[in-house]
């Protein structure tokens, strides 16, 4: 029997890049204070320590698309302060936009923009969805406005 990949079984086979991170907390502006994503590190999981860092995290981020990328941030690698202030409000608030710029590990570019972002928590881990409407779904909404008016 051929055995077939498993993103394309779960649907999933327009995936840009996925790759394992350490996501630092804070503004890049303000020095990785206040709210939003102040740093991305990608790392190997032989990286991984069981070491919980204040202002830290280590998610799975997916890229799908310039306008959707996902982080799955691990309950195991989050202290219970941070868990607290940056996910217990239902929302992922993003105080400035983040530029991850590709380098050697990742060959891919992407932009967490400002904003505040729905949050699915399991058990194990928080999933934060970052998706931007497209230009075409921009062009699509403004159209349905201008019918409602």
């Amino acid at each position: 029997m051929k055995s077939t990949p498993a993103n394309i079984i779960l649907g999933v086979s327009n995936i840009k890049a996925q790759f394992l991170a350490e996501i630092e907390f804070g503004m890049p502006s303000r020095k990785c204070k206040n709210y939003g994503i102040c740093n991305i590190n990608p790392i190997r999981s032989e990286e991984l320590s069981q070491r919980k860092n204040k202002a830290k995290a280590v998610a799975l981020i997916t890229l799908y698309n310039a306008e959707h990328v996902e982080f799955d941030f691990a309950k195991a690698y989050l202290s219970s302060a941070d868990h607290e202030k940056f996910f217990k409000k239902e929302t992922f608030l993003v105080n400035e936009d983040y530029v991850f710029e590709q380098d050697e590990k990742i060959p891919s570019e992407f932009t967490v923009k400002k904003g505040s972002y729905k949050i699915l928590e399991s058990r194990t881990s928080i999933k934060v969805i970052c998706r931007y409407p497209t230009f075409l779904e921009n062009w699509l909404s403004d159209m349905k406005s201008l019918e409602n008016e």
